[in-house]
């Protein structure tokens, strides 16, 4: 990724991105243990061509993939494979965009996913305190935010006044706590292994929950 001040930004349009995971979802099943087979379905010439060693960095960068291997985060499936429609696609692509806080800082300061130049500039300069490379990249950065910002979906952000916690991107969670499963049930609450005899446990907490509900009075 490019960087402007202490920010980062992608080198490629988000919707390359899109094609892109969509390719390792859907032809590859969302895992492909070799980069060179991987390179040649997105069309680049090498996998060790800058361009495509650019492209997984931005696809790392927004969370579309796992960051030490070429497999697809929950979120990259979401968007490429939803099951639950087009929402859950939309809400995806939401998370995706904020992991690149330039754009959310940008888009906060000004109200519209299409500025025009000068303003573009005003604000990436304050933001970034880089004036030399906003200067020089203002047009180029623009061009990106504004392609990416056009797949941002407003209405959801209002519909989950912007709390996305049921999609977490598992590329930030930590290697120990991806193999560990969370239980509650009522002031229950316990974190065990990843494993069947766990599994039981929590479907232990669920039924005593559902006992304590049947218990409770009906509200009249």
């Amino acid at each position: 990724m490019a960087k402007i001040g202490s920010f980062e930004y992608p080198d490629f349009h988000f919707k390359s991105l899109l094609e892109a995971i969509e390719v390792l979802v859907i032809k590859f099943n969302g895992k492909v243990s070799s980069s060179k087979t991987f390179a040649e379905a997105l069309k680049h010439k090498s996998d060790k061509s800058g361009a495509f060693l650019r492209k997984i960095a931005d696809l790392r960068r927004y969370g579309l993939i796992e960051k030490r291997e070429l497999i697809a985060t929950s979120i990259g499936k979401k968007i490429a494979k939803p099951l639950r429609g087009e929402d859950e696609r939309k809400e995806n692509i939401n998370i995706a965009i904020k992991n690149i806080p330039l754009w959310i800082k940008l888009y906060e300061r000004l109200k519209t996913k299409t500025p025009n130049l000068d303003e573009f500039k005003l604000q990436l300069a304050e933001v970034t305190q880089d004036e030399d490379d906003t200067r020089k990249n203002a047009d180029k950065i623009r061009n990106l935010y504004i392609e990416a910002m056009s797949n941002y979906s407003d209405n959801l952000e209002a519909k989950n006044n912007g709390d996305y916690s049921n999609y977490e991107n598992v590329s930030n969670i930590p290697e120990d706590k991806k193999n560990m499963i969370d239980a509650k049930a009522g002031e229950v609450y316990i974190k065990l292994p990843r494993d069947k005899a766990s599994i039981k446990v929590a479907e232990q907490l669920i039924k005593i929950l559902e006992t304590q509900i049947n218990s409770e009075p009906e509200n009249k």
